[in-house]
Parts: structure tokens; C-alpha cells; sequence
């Protein structure tokens, strides 16, 4: 570490040199493009494209919509994604690992298929293949971008996008040369190497090349990690009236297996992990072309046709791992899936001069083949004198558990429609209509598994929401939204016949949102939301209370989720930002039946219903302080409290963490025009918290982040 640090700190110094004499902008230059990035930052003129698929300003959104810009992010450099969603208001994304997470919004942090993640607004993953990981397959510290729907998104988005959509924008491509490198080192043995590199190459044609290597051995045992990430962008406009724009985005993530440790090892040996086992291997690959055809000044037609390829190998399921000292625990599984997606995303756009109307007239298709392949492995396992047990290794016996190809096809047409019918009201309506089928190739001859079948779903999934400017620059907005979540490939073909699985229907969520938002004398922005939803038709394991061995999937499952988000950015002065973003929330499960207990002591029939969700914060909270003086010649220094309330551990609401603060400390230097130096102190105080706690006495702590340092510097050539 120490060689490392000499030489980044001389490699600095050297640049430093070089660059001393060319200094070319005056402090008072840097201090009035302060000053102009700080207007242009004002939230009133903040623009968002998720919603509808064009530029539309935040405040004329009936949604509720957080967005990050591409300087913050630039800013922040984060070492998780968790480290950007987060300073969106409601959003709750936590860190497991190298780049894995959970992900909560408007609901508890779980691994359910509740979020659809969109990269330049293409989904990133199929339908029925949800990764609850799913950010690590995006390259988030180069992104331009991020916008985050809180709830159902509007009728552009199909399956999956019930509590939220999360859209991660590519980096904008320049319209002049641009090379930036960038190195990074932090005390979790944790490197990074950043590279971009952009162009205009004349009137028509454009570029730029993002690349991201990262390698980390990890601050906890056996936890190393490792990324390649490139993502390319072509842009050519041969006419006035007609652009093409195409993205190609390659990720390779290698994941150590992590797990979660008992309450005294949390408290007296957070390093320990009892998973030993070589980790999964990520692959994906998007290619996506976006065609504009302008039509006239009052309609455009988009055309965006995709390829994706994913591939996940070699995950074992930790849920899969006993610690059942007897024989026939020593048994564990191996999942290897993945699919490649044909389809097209169609729209079209008229602006209507009466009432200032807008209409998009939308086509999905989406084709995505798929395998799923679950082997039986053996397990090499450690129990010490302490009572934990160590997973080692494992072997693979060649006995499928499953063995299936899938394949998804979506047929989606859509309609969304605003007007303003009175000065100050701004209405919109959304219509959106989804067939999907999966069909089934089963490879197995086994008695229990499922034969070839094809399995079809329609859901119809209304939208409406106004926007009503009550005082010059403060308005209300409200929305109805439906969406839903088709079935898993898992959920539908990984389960014996006898299962009924088969006759599972898609999960729907209806949600309800009131809210206030507006500028006070130009300093101060404020966005309060109230939200209600109910989700039904949610799939749980109903086991018969006659016969416990006998368990199916059904559609059993309601629950609700009510809360508040707040958003306050005040300008204190030139030189001085405050941020508060925060919610309050609660989830709760209406109806849940069980059947019969999973095990002794476990619950069964209806004794949920009413309870709390687990692992659903009671109130998440950052605030942020941003000064950037003068002196510091467009520098800054931030600080960051992190406020997480408690919840339940468990179903049953008897245990529960108690929550944590968190301060985080960020800074950046021009030392000239051309090399910036950075660093960042997370966990300043070194607390100890976990980034999540369930109810399992052997493995329920999952230790948090201690006190890390990140140091590094970028050069623009």
C-alpha cells in the first residue's frame, strides 16, 4: 500500500509539473462557471426523458421522479451504485458485495422482481430473468445519468416495473475531443481504472468510448471482485431531420460469494466470511440503435431495435447452503442461466397545438430465447469449535435438478396522452396492453418435471395523473398507475408438475399519489410525495396443512405500502448547498396464507397477515453539504449523513435492527486545468451496522462497510 501511494502521489506532482505554466483560465473564470452550472442546476429547469421517452421538464411530470445529473455522479465516483440511487428521495439500495445489492422502493429490501432497470431506456434484462443485482450490469460510475420512477412507471413500461424504474443514462457524447483518465486506490485493497475518450468526427459523425476495470480484494476474507465494463457510442446524423444512435455495452463481473455472519462475529469478527466458494461469473452484452425520423415540427417517429445476451454461471444460492451437520445436508445446487433478447422498442409523436397536447402512440416487442440449468453439487464443509460452519468448495455431480429451455415473446401496444385543457392544468392518460407467452423445452425425462407447455398472460394496465401550477412556481401533482409482474421463468417451470405452477397469473400493484412541489424565492426546491399502494395476486408457497410435502405456488399474496417522500435543496449561499432527501414508510402484509409451517416454529396459515414486512426501514434520510468556495477554483468538499431507521428482522415481528448513521466525506482539487485530484472517506466514524439484517441465527448479519479511504486523480488531455 504504502509503494502504491508514493507512487500515485509522484505521478501527481510529475503531471503538476507539467501542467504549472500552462495554466490558461483565471480563478474568477472558474468562479462565474461555478456560478453558471449552479443555474443551470436549479430543479425548475431539471429535464427527465423516462417518463414519456422526450426531454420534459421535472416539473410538468405527474410522477413521482428523482434524477441524478452526470456532474453529481462524476462527483460522487461511486465504488457501489448504492452511493448514487440513494440521494434519491424513497430509494434504498444496499451493498452486499462488491457490486451486488437489494434494491427497496416503496417497499422492504428483498430479491423480488418489483423494479424494472432500464439502460437508455431499453430494459437491460428479459422478462422472467429479473436480477435483483441488476446494477452491477450497468457501468453506473461512467453513466451521464440516472432517473429513478418511484412506483409504477408510466404506459411506456411493461412487466416488472411496479415499485420503480430505474433508468441509467450513457455518458453524453462530446461535440470536441475529449480523453479523460482516471486512476483510483482505496485501503480495501480496492483499484480502479477509468477511460473515455470522445469526438466529433465532422458534421455527421460522433463518438465516445467509455472503459471501466475494476479489482478488489475486499476488506472481509475471500470477498474479491472484478470488473470490466466498455461501453461505445456511435452517433450520425447525415440530415437535419434524422438521427441514428447506437450503443453497445459489454460487462464482465466476477463475484466472490459473501455471506451474511452470526450476531457475535458481526460484533467481534466482521471480516470472517463463511463462504469460500469460487463465485459467479456475469456476462452481458446490449446493442441497441435508436432512429429519430422528424417528420414535420410537430411529430417525430423512433425506432429502436436491441440485442441483449446475459449469462450468469456458477451461482450457488446461499439460501441453498445448511449448516445441518447431517449427511444428506451436505447437498447444495449450482445455477446456470441466461438468454439473448430480440426485439424493438416503437413510438410515435404528435404535438397538437389546441391545449397544448401531446400524444405517443407506442409498440414493444420483445423475443427472448433462454436456458435455465440447475445441477446437484456436494459440499466441502468446516464446522469449527465455534459452532460456524465454513463452506469451502463443492463438485459438481452431473445430476440435474433442472435442465429446460425458455423462450419469451411480448407483444405490447401502448397509448400516452397529455393536454391542458385550462391554463395552469396539465392532464395525462396512458393505456398500455401486454400479451406475453413462455414456452418451454424441457430437456428432463424425470417423472417430476414439467413437459413441454406453452403458458400465455394479457394484462391491461391503465394510467392517469394531472398537474395543477396552484401558485406561480408551486404545484400539486396526482397519479393513478397499474402495473404488474408477469412470472418468473423460475416460479413457472423450476418446480415439480404436481405444482400447478402452470396456473400462476401475473402480480399487480395499483398506486396512488398526492403531491406538492415548488421554489421559494429561487433558493429553496421542495417535493413532498404521499403514496398508497395494494399488490395482489403476489406468489408465495402455499404447502397443504394435510400433507406439509405437498406445496405449490399460488397467487395467495396481499400486501400494502404506504409512506412519504421528501425532497429539500437549499442554496444557502454561493458557496453553500444543503440537501435533504427522506421518506417514511410502511409495508405491511393484508393477506398471506401459508398452509402448513416449513418447519417447526415456523408460520403458517394466516398468521402474517397484519404484520409488518421484514427488512422494510421505518425512514431512510441523507443529508448533504456541499461547499465549494472560491479558493478551491471549482473545487468542493462534501459531507454526508446517512440516517436508517429500524425494522423488523423477521415475518413474525419479533426481532429488530435498530438502524444506523453513516457519515461520508467527499472532496475534489483542480490543481490545473487539466488534473483534478479526489478522494472520499466513507463510514468517517467507523460505526458498526450492517447493510442488512434478517431473522437466520447462523448467517443474519450482514456486516456494513467500516471506515475506507479512496484516493485518486483524473487527467483531461
Amino acid at each position: 500500500m504504502k509503494n502504491i501511494f508514493i507512487a500515485w502521489l509522484l505521478l501527481c506532482v510529475f503531471i503538476y509539473a507539467q501542467e504549472a505554466d500552462n495554466k490558461k483560465t483565471e480563478n474568477s473564470t472558474k468562479v462565474q462557471d461555478a456560478k453558471k452550472d449552479k443555474v443551470q442546476e436549479s430543479v425548475s429547469e431539471t429535464f427527465v426523458i423516462t417518463t414519456t421517452g422526450q426531454k420534459q421538464k421535472i416539473t410538468e411530470s405527474s410522477v413521482a421522479i428523482g434524477k441524478i445529473e452526470g456532474k453529481e455522479i462524476e462527483h460522487i465516483r461511486p465504488a457501489h451504485p448504492a452511493e448514487v440511487t440513494n440521494r434519491i428521495s424513497g430509494v434504498i439500495v444496499n451493498n452486499l458485495g462488491g457490486e451486488s445489492h437489494f434494491t427497496s422502493i416503496r417497499n422492504n429490501l428483498s430479491t423480488g422482481a418489483n423494479y424494472l432497470f432500464l439502460e437508455n431506456g431499453v430494459p437491460t434484462r428479459s422478462t422472467g430473468y429479473f436480477n435483483h443485482n441488476a446494477l452491477y450490469e450497468i457501468n453506473v460510475p461512467q453513466a451521464g445519468g440516472l432517473e429513478i420512477i418511484k412506483g409504477p412507471g408510466s404506459a411506456l413500461y411493461g412487466s416488472d416495473a411496479m415499485h420503480g424504474v430505474i433508468n441509467v443514462l450513457s455518458g453524453e457524447i462530446p461535440d470536441e475531443q475529449l480523453i479523460k483518465l482516471g486512476a483510483e486506490y482505496g485501503t480495501t485493497e480496492w483499484y480502479r481504472h477509468l477511460v473515455t475518450y470522445g469526438d466529433r468526427i465532422n458534421d455527421e459523425h460522433a463518438f465516445r468510448l467509455d472503459l471501466n476495470q475494476t479489482f478488489m480484494e475486499g476488506w472481509r476474507d475471500y470477498t474479491d471482485y472484478t470488473r470490466h465494463s466498455a461501453t461505445a457510442q456511435w452517433l450520425w446524423t447525415p440530415s437535419h431531420d434524422f438521427t441514428m444512435k447506437t450503443v453497445a455495452s459489454y460487462n464482465y463481473v466476477d463475484q466472490s460469494s459473501v455471506s451474511g455472519l452470526s450476531k457475535h462475529d458481526w460484533k467481534h469478527n466482521p471480516e470472517d466470511n463463511y463462504y469460500r466458494l469460487p463465485g459467479r461469473d456475469v456476462e452481458s452484452f446490449r446493442l441497441s440503435t435508436k432512429m429519430t425520423k422528424v417528420l414535420d415540427d410537430d411529430s417525430e417517429i423512433n425506432i429502436t431495435p436491441y440485442f441483449r445476451h446475459s449469462y450468469v454461471s456458477g451461482l450457488i444460492p446461499s439460501w441453498k447452503l445448511s449448516t445441518n451437520p447431517a449427511a444428506f445436508a451436505n447437498n447444495s445446487e449450482i445455477w446456470d442461466s441466461g438468454f439473448q433478447s430480440f426485439g424493438t422498442l416503437m413510438n410515435y409523436t404528435q404535438y397538437f397545438d389546441k391545449w397544448d397536447s401531446m400524444l405517443v402512440l407506442g409498440f414493444d416487442f420483445d423475443y427472448s430465447p433462454g436456458k435455465y440449468e440447475v445441477e446437484q453439487t456436494t459440499l466441502e464443509r468446516e464446522f469449527n469449535s465455534n459452532g460456524n460452519v465454513y463452506f469451502n468448495d463443492y463438485a459438481r455431480t452431473g445430476n440435474m435438478i433442472y435442465d429446460f429451455e425458455s423462450t419469451y415473446t411480448s407483444y405490447s401496444p401502448y397509448i400516452h396522452f397529455e393536454m391542458s385543457p385550462v391554463e395552469k392544468l396539465r392532464l395525462d392518460f396512458g393505456l398500455r396492453y401486454d400479451f406475453a407467452e413462455f414456452e418451454i423445452d424441457q430437456k428432463l425425462n424425470s417423472a417430476g418435471a414439467i413437459s413441454d407447455d406453452l403458458v400465455s398472460f394479457e394484462q391491461l394496465s391503465p394510467k392517469f395523473g394531472l398537474v395543477y401550477d396552484y401558485v406561480e412556481k408551486h404545484q400539486v401533482y396526482a397519479s393513478y398507475r397499474r402495473g404488474f409482474r408477469a412470472p418468473s421463468v423460475g416460479s413457472l417451470f423450476a418446480a415439480p408438475a404436481s405444482e400447478d405452477s402452470l396456473d400462476l397469473e401475473p402480480t399487480t400493484i395499483d398506486s396512488f399519489d398526492l403531491g406538492f412541489r415548488g421554489e421559494v424565492m429561487e433558493d429553496l426546491f421542495y417535493d413532498i410525495t404521499f403514496y398508497y399502494m395494494e399488490k395482489k395476486d403476489d406468489i408465495i408457497t402455499y404447502r397443504d396443512p394435510n400433507n406439509p410435502s405437498v406445496r405449490f405456488r399460488s397467487n395467495n399474496g396481499e400486501t400494502s405500502h404506504r409512506g412519504i417522500e421528501l425532497t429539500l435543496k437549499y442554496n444557502i449561499t454561493e458557496e453553500l448547498d444543503f440537501r435533504v432527501t427522506s421518506s417514511w414508510s410502511k409495508h405491511k402484509y393484508e393477506k398471506w396464507d401459508l398452509g402448513a409451517a416449513s418447519y417447526p416454529g415456523a408460520p403458517e396459515g394466516t398468521a402474517l397477515e397484519g404484520n409488518e414486512l421484514e427488512r422494510a426501514p421505518k425512514y431512510y434520510q441523507t443529508f448533504i453539504l456541499d461547499y465549494h468556495p472560491a479558493w478551491m477554483k471549482g473545487g468542493r468538499i462534501e459531507a454526508e449523513l446517512i440516517n436508517m431507521g429500524s425494522y423488523y428482522t423477521d415475518s413474525e415481528n419479533t426481532d429488530k435492527y435498530v438502524g444506523h448513521e453513516l457519515i461520508n466525506l467527499r472532496a475534489e482539487y483542480p490543481l490545473t486545468d487539466k488534473l483534478k485530484l479526489y478522494g472520499r472517506l466513507i463510514n468517517l466514524l467507523d460505526r458498526h451496522n450492517t447493510s442488512y439484517t434478517s431473522s437466520s441465527e447462523a448467517t443474519g448479519y450482514r456486516p456494513g462497510e467500516p471506515r475506507s479511504l479512496y484516493m485518486g486523480f483524473e487527467y483531461k488531455f
